[in-house]
């Protein structure tokens, strides 16, 4: 073989074993929007939040329902915001989208609520707003029995329910009824909404504590 050929032959068989080698590129996954705390505050905004998740970047930017906004990154999983005021200066829930430098984002609905105030309620089931809420009708109302034990908010603030002590549980505002325990015996002293409540969906539980009346007698 010439010298020529043998210079062809050893490019080839030297090109077949130098074959460059592929470089693969992990995808970055979106960023993920877990909870976000506190999850209400009041519709004129400036509430320190935090927003929860995962595969968050530097320099992330929030949708915080339809205003958008500058964020504190402080990891991968933690964002700090300042609320901005209700779009209309009214109660609803918002949802967060969180968008990367990269463009991806991640959002969830119904993370936070505005709120406008709270309310108090008394023994005989009277529901006061306080703090520039809404007035709120319905539930239960025993004049000179004092029987009112707890009352809990929807997280959009549209109504809510009120406990009494046995166990009866009264829709207040746009809230639908719900079915319920009835002990016959002053019983109940509390009702909590699971955190994936709505006004579709409200989910309510009552809880029993120490009770303040003698059960009835047996039969």
């Amino acid at each position: 073989m010439s010298r020529g050929g043998l210079f062809l032959a050893a490019a080839m068989l030297l090109g077949g074993l130098w074959s460059p080698a592929l470089t693969v590129t992990a995808a970055v996954p979106p960023p993920a929007v877990g909870e976000v705390t506190p999850a209400t505050g009041p519709t004129s905004g400036g509430q320190a939040v935090t927003i929860h998740g995962a595969n968050f970047q530097s320099g992330a930017g929030v949708d915080f329902g339809s205003a958008f906004i500058s964020a504190t990154y402080v990891d991968s999983g933690t964002l700090r915001i300042t609320t901005p005021p209700s779009p209309s200066g009214a109660e609803g829930l918002i949802g967060v989208t969180v968008t990367n430098p990269d463009s991806q984002a991640g959002s969830q609905p119904s993370r936070y609520a505005y709120l406008q105030g709270v309310y108090t309620l008394d023994g005989f089931g009277g529901i006061h707003p306080d703090g520039g809420s809404s007035a709120q009708s319905g539930g239960g109302y025993w004049q000179n029995w004092r029987i009112a034990r707890s009352a809990v908010l929807l997280p959009d603030g549209s109504g809510g329910y009120q406990l009494d002590g046995y166990g009866g549980i009264h829709p207040v505002g746009a809230a639908p009824a719900v079915s319920s325990a009835y002990f016959g015996w002053d019983i109940a002293r509390d009702i909590v909404l699971l955190p994936t409540a709505s006004a579709l969906s409200p989910q309510a539980a009552t809880s029993c504590k120490a009770a303040r009346a003698s059960p009835p007698p047996s039969a």
